[in-house]
C-alpha cells in the first residue's frame, strides 16, 4: 500500500529523508520501501525503522499491517461511495474471513463488482452460486 510508510513516519514527526539520513538507507530504496505491502517489507528494513523508532520489528511489522488494512478498508469505502452504496458493512472482519453481501437487484452492481476488483488488490468481488448475491472478500 504505497505511501503508509510516509504516514507512520509523519505520525512520529520524521521525514523519508529523515529515516535516510539516520538510517543509511538511500532515496531509492527509502521510494521502494513506501511504495510495499505491509508484507514485502523485509525483516532487514524493519529492523533499520525499529532501531530508529526503538520498536521491536515484530511489533513495527504489525503496526504497518494495521495502517495498511485501514487504508485498504478506505479505499473499499471510496469504491461503495462512488456507486451509491452504503458502507456500514465495511470493516476489519473482512481481514478475518467475513464477506460483504449484497443483492443482484441494484442496477449498477455489476459497476460496483468491476471497481472492486480493478480498483483494490486485497479484495474480490464475485457473483454467489445462487446469482442472488454480489459477494465481496479479502483474497
Amino acid at each position: 500500500m504505497a505511501k503508509f510508510v510516509e504516514e507512520f513516519l509523519s505520525s512520529k514527526g520524521w521525514t523519508v529523508e529523515k529515516l535516510g539520513n539516520d538510517t543509511g538507507l538511500s532515496k531509492e530504496m527509502l521510494e521502494n520501501l513506501n511504495a510495499k505491502t505491509a508484507e514485502e517489507i523485509t525483516a532487514e528494513e524493519l529492523d533499520l525503522i525499529g532501531d530508529v523508532f526503538n520498536i521491536r520489528s515484530e511489533d513495527l511489522a504489525s503496526t504497518f499491517f494495521e495502517m495498511e488494512k485501514d487504508a485498504m478498508l478506505k479505499e473499499l469505502e471510496t469504491i461503495f461511495e462512488k456507486h451509491g452504496y452504503n458502507t456500514d458493512e465495511i470493516g476489519l472482519e473482512l481481514f478475518d474471513g467475513e464477506s460483504i453481501r449484497i443483492g443482484m437487484h441494484y442496477d449498477n452492481i455489476t459497476d460496483l463488482m468491476d471497481s472492486v476488483n480493478t480498483e483494490t488488490k486485497r479484495f474480490i468481488a464475485n457473483i454467489h452460486p445462487s446469482a442472488n448475491w454480489l459477494v465481496i472478500e479479502e483474497y
